[in-house]
């Protein structure tokens, strides 16, 4: 098993990606309009790394499950925000 990485350029696509989650929008309608393209943008670069290898993809980063939508992708994704929330839940139920 070896990981495959996004380049420079869709490294800085990704980060754009999870800042533009932090930072607050006013306008709700202006940020469903924003989220879809970022989800066009990672999907893009989900895609490509599809493409080169890569039989899984990883939201190492939670921002980043807040905006892709999987179902464009045909390999399974880790999600760290359900596996953050899933780990939260055992945790509180004393699991």
């Amino acid at each position: 098993m070896h990981s495959i990485v996004p380049d420079v350029d869709e490294q800085a696509v990704v980060e754009r990606c999870i800042y533009s989650v932090k930072v607050p929008v006013q306008a709700s309608e202006k940020l469903d309009s924003e989220r879809t393209e970022l989800s066009h943008e990672l999907t893009a670069v989900s895609r490509r790394l599809i493409r080169t290898g890569a039989d899984i993809i990883v939201s190492a980063c939670t921002e980043i499950s807040l905006i892709l939508d999987g179902g464009d992708i045909d390999v399974p994704i880790v999600d760290s925000l359900k596996l953050l929330a899933g780990e939260a839940v055992r945790r509180a139920i004393g699991k």
